[in-house]
């Protein structure tokens, strides 16, 4: 979903995904208004979800989010862990890699 500034990588995952250990939802090269976006999202043990990023912008967004069915309570960025607290988190655009728990 793409907005003025916004770009939304899924604005909504099913909870039975989320339910799932194992699972994956992907995209490779997706064109979107900013550019090119491929990511992974894989469903862990212990209501973990790892976000593997790699983007090709043409026009960077101010905003990044992501969407689930379920609350996320943190995300882990580069080592440092922050409270989400929503069904919706914002990441940072440039970031690689974010591990989301429920």
């Amino acid at each position: 979903k793409e907005e003025k500034e916004t770009l939304t990588i899924t604005p909504f995952i099913p909870e039975t995904w989320l339910n799932a250990e194992g699972q994956t939802i992907s995209a490779q090269d997706f064109p979107t208004i900013f550019g090119l976006i491929s990511f992974e999202l894989k469903m862990l043990a212990h209501h973990k979800i790892v976000l593997t990023l790699n983007t090709k912008y043409d026009n960077v967004p101010k905003k990044l989010k992501i969407g689930f069915s379920k609350t996320v309570k943190t995300m882990e960025l580069l080592e440092k862990t922050e409270h989400v607290n929503d069904t919706i988190a914002t990441i940072p655009v440039n970031i690689k890699q974010v591990i989301f728990s429920l």
